[in-house]
Protein backbone atom coordinates (compact mmCIF):
# COMPACT_ATOMS: atom_id res chain seq x y z
CA UNK A 1 0.00 0.00 0.00
CA UNK A 2 2.82 2.34 0.94
CA UNK A 3 4.46 1.98 -2.44
CA UNK A 4 1.23 2.65 -4.33
CA UNK A 5 0.39 5.72 -2.21
CA UNK A 6 3.88 7.16 -2.61
CA UNK A 7 3.84 6.52 -6.36
CA UNK A 8 0.47 8.22 -6.81
CA UNK A 9 1.50 11.14 -4.61
CA UNK A 10 4.81 11.52 -6.43
CA UNK A 11 3.15 11.58 -9.85
CA UNK A 12 0.63 14.18 -8.71
CA UNK A 13 3.27 16.27 -6.92
CA UNK A 14 1.56 15.78 -3.55
CA UNK A 15 3.04 15.30 -0.11
CA UNK A 16 1.23 12.83 2.10
CA UNK A 17 1.35 13.43 5.85
CA UNK A 18 1.61 10.39 8.10
CA UNK A 19 -1.91 11.01 9.40
CA UNK A 20 -3.32 11.12 5.88
CA UNK A 21 -1.21 8.11 4.90
CA UNK A 22 -2.71 6.02 7.73
CA UNK A 23 -6.24 7.17 6.89
CA UNK A 24 -5.75 6.17 3.25
CA UNK A 25 -4.18 2.88 4.33
CA UNK A 26 -7.15 2.22 6.61
CA UNK A 27 -9.62 3.01 3.82
CA UNK A 28 -7.80 0.68 1.41
CA UNK A 29 -7.70 -2.06 4.05
CA UNK A 30 -11.42 -1.72 4.72
CA UNK A 31 -12.15 -1.84 0.99
CA UNK A 32 -10.05 -4.99 0.73
CA UNK A 33 -11.82 -6.57 3.69
CA UNK A 34 -15.29 -5.94 2.30
CA UNK A 35 -14.70 -8.11 -0.78
CA UNK A 36 -15.38 -11.87 -1.42
CA UNK A 37 -13.39 -15.50 -2.60
CA UNK A 38 -14.34 -19.42 -3.61
CA UNK A 39 -14.03 -22.94 -5.38
CA UNK A 40 -14.71 -26.54 -4.55
CA UNK A 41 -13.22 -28.33 -1.59
CA UNK A 42 -10.52 -30.64 -2.92
CA UNK A 43 -7.68 -32.06 -0.84
CA UNK A 44 -5.41 -34.24 -2.94
CA UNK A 45 -1.94 -33.44 -1.61
CA UNK A 46 -0.16 -34.14 1.68
CA UNK A 47 1.62 -30.79 2.13
CA UNK A 48 0.10 -27.35 1.83
CA UNK A 49 1.16 -23.76 2.31
CA UNK A 50 0.25 -22.15 5.62
CA UNK A 51 0.47 -18.37 5.38
CA UNK A 52 1.60 -16.19 8.29
CA UNK A 53 3.18 -12.77 8.80
CA UNK A 54 6.88 -12.46 8.06
CA UNK A 55 8.94 -11.52 11.10
CA UNK A 56 10.26 -8.59 9.07
CA UNK A 57 8.78 -6.67 6.16
CA UNK A 58 10.84 -6.90 3.00
CA UNK A 59 9.70 -4.87 0.04
CA UNK A 60 10.30 -6.05 -3.52
CA UNK A 61 10.04 -9.69 -2.38
CA UNK A 62 7.45 -12.17 -3.63
CA UNK A 63 5.37 -12.21 -0.46
CA UNK A 64 6.12 -8.79 1.13
CA UNK A 65 4.82 -8.97 4.70
CA UNK A 66 3.25 -12.42 4.32
CA UNK A 67 5.33 -15.57 4.25
CA UNK A 68 4.45 -19.22 3.95
CA UNK A 69 5.66 -22.58 5.10
CA UNK A 70 4.80 -26.05 3.87
CA UNK A 71 3.02 -28.22 6.43
CA UNK A 72 2.14 -31.90 6.26
CA UNK A 73 -1.61 -32.36 6.78
CA UNK A 74 -1.89 -36.04 5.88
CA UNK A 75 -4.94 -37.63 7.48
CA UNK A 76 -6.33 -34.36 8.87
CA UNK A 77 -9.88 -33.23 8.23
CA UNK A 78 -10.72 -29.55 7.68
CA UNK A 79 -11.24 -28.74 11.36
CA UNK A 80 -8.00 -30.45 12.38
CA UNK A 81 -6.08 -28.63 9.65
CA UNK A 82 -7.46 -25.27 10.83
CA UNK A 83 -6.66 -26.06 14.46
CA UNK A 84 -3.09 -26.91 13.42
CA UNK A 85 -2.90 -23.69 11.41
CA UNK A 86 -4.11 -21.55 14.34
CA UNK A 87 -1.36 -22.99 16.57
CA UNK A 88 1.07 -20.89 14.54
CA UNK A 89 4.10 -21.40 12.34
CA UNK A 90 7.01 -23.74 12.94
CA UNK A 91 9.45 -21.37 11.23
CA UNK A 92 11.05 -18.67 13.35
CA UNK A 93 10.95 -16.38 10.29
CA UNK A 94 7.14 -16.28 10.52
CA UNK A 95 4.73 -14.90 13.13
CA UNK A 96 1.11 -15.83 13.69
CA UNK A 97 -1.28 -12.87 13.28
CA UNK A 98 -3.74 -14.63 15.62
CA UNK A 99 -3.82 -14.27 19.41
CA UNK A 100 -2.99 -17.55 21.21
CA UNK A 101 -6.53 -17.67 22.61
CA UNK A 102 -8.23 -17.80 19.19
CA UNK A 103 -9.94 -21.12 18.54
CA UNK A 104 -11.90 -22.59 15.65
CA UNK A 105 -15.65 -22.58 16.39
CA UNK A 106 -17.02 -23.75 13.05
CA UNK A 107 -15.93 -24.39 9.47
CA UNK A 108 -18.05 -25.03 6.39
CA UNK A 109 -17.20 -25.21 2.72
CA UNK A 110 -19.80 -25.19 -0.02
CA UNK A 111 -19.06 -24.68 -3.68
CA UNK A 112 -16.75 -21.74 -4.14
CA UNK A 113 -17.06 -20.42 -0.57
CA UNK A 114 -15.48 -21.38 2.73
CA UNK A 115 -16.89 -19.96 5.97
CA UNK A 116 -14.79 -19.89 9.13
CA UNK A 117 -16.10 -18.88 12.54
CA UNK A 118 -13.42 -18.17 15.12
CA UNK A 119 -13.75 -17.50 18.84
CA UNK A 120 -14.60 -13.99 20.05
CA UNK A 121 -10.92 -13.19 20.83
CA UNK A 122 -10.38 -12.80 17.08
CA UNK A 123 -12.56 -9.67 17.06
CA UNK A 124 -10.17 -7.95 19.48
CA UNK A 125 -7.42 -7.57 16.85
CA UNK A 126 -6.43 -4.08 15.75
CA UNK A 127 -7.38 -3.02 12.21
CA UNK A 128 -4.01 -3.84 10.62
CA UNK A 129 -3.67 -7.08 12.53
CA UNK A 130 -7.27 -8.06 11.63
CA UNK A 131 -6.67 -7.35 7.94
CA UNK A 132 -3.38 -9.28 8.04
CA UNK A 133 -4.93 -12.26 9.83
CA UNK A 134 -7.82 -12.37 7.36
CA UNK A 135 -5.41 -12.21 4.42
CA UNK A 136 -3.23 -15.03 5.82
CA UNK A 137 -6.27 -17.20 6.58
CA UNK A 138 -7.76 -16.53 3.14
CA UNK A 139 -4.54 -17.46 1.33
CA UNK A 140 -4.24 -20.66 3.38
CA UNK A 141 -7.84 -21.76 2.83
CA UNK A 142 -7.86 -20.87 -0.88
CA UNK A 143 -4.76 -23.02 -1.39
CA UNK A 144 -5.91 -25.88 0.85
CA UNK A 145 -9.50 -26.22 -0.34
CA UNK A 146 -9.28 -24.63 -3.77
CA UNK A 147 -11.99 -22.14 -2.82
CA UNK A 148 -11.97 -18.63 -4.21
CA UNK A 149 -13.93 -16.86 -1.43
CA UNK A 150 -13.41 -17.03 2.32
CA UNK A 151 -15.88 -15.54 4.79
CA UNK A 152 -14.53 -15.02 8.30
CA UNK A 153 -16.67 -14.49 11.40
CA UNK A 154 -16.03 -14.15 15.11
CA UNK A 155 -18.36 -15.82 17.60
CA UNK A 156 -20.95 -13.32 18.92
CA UNK A 157 -18.77 -10.41 17.75
CA UNK A 158 -18.44 -7.89 14.94
CA UNK A 159 -15.31 -7.68 12.82
CA UNK A 160 -14.49 -4.10 11.98
CA UNK A 161 -18.17 -3.22 12.58
CA UNK A 162 -19.52 -6.01 10.34
CA UNK A 163 -20.82 -9.50 11.12
CA UNK A 164 -18.27 -11.03 8.72
CA UNK A 165 -15.34 -10.24 6.46
CA UNK A 166 -15.25 -11.83 3.00
CA UNK A 167 -12.05 -11.90 0.95
CA UNK A 168 -10.84 -13.27 -2.36
CA UNK A 169 -7.28 -14.50 -2.85
CA UNK A 170 -6.74 -12.41 -5.97
CA UNK A 171 -7.64 -9.23 -4.08
CA UNK A 172 -4.73 -9.58 -1.65
CA UNK A 173 -1.76 -7.46 -2.68
CA UNK A 174 1.46 -9.25 -1.75
CA UNK A 175 4.19 -7.78 -3.94
CA UNK A 176 5.54 -4.25 -3.63
CA UNK A 177 7.47 -3.56 -6.83
CA UNK A 178 8.11 0.14 -6.32
CA UNK A 179 11.73 1.16 -6.17
CA UNK A 180 12.65 3.37 -3.25
CA UNK A 181 14.06 6.77 -4.07
CA UNK A 182 15.77 9.34 -1.96
CA UNK A 183 13.55 12.07 -0.57
CA UNK A 184 14.30 15.23 -2.60
CA UNK A 185 13.64 17.52 0.38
Amino acid sequence: FHAVLCLVAQRKGMVISMKRYYLILLALSLALLSCGCVREKTVSEESFSFYYLSDKIEFQQDDGFIGKEMRNVTGLDAAQMLELYLKGPQSQALVSPFPNEVKLVEFTSQGENAVVKLSAEFAQLSEFRLASACACLTLTLCDFFGVSTVTIQAEDSLLDGKPAITMQKDQILLVDTMETTADPT
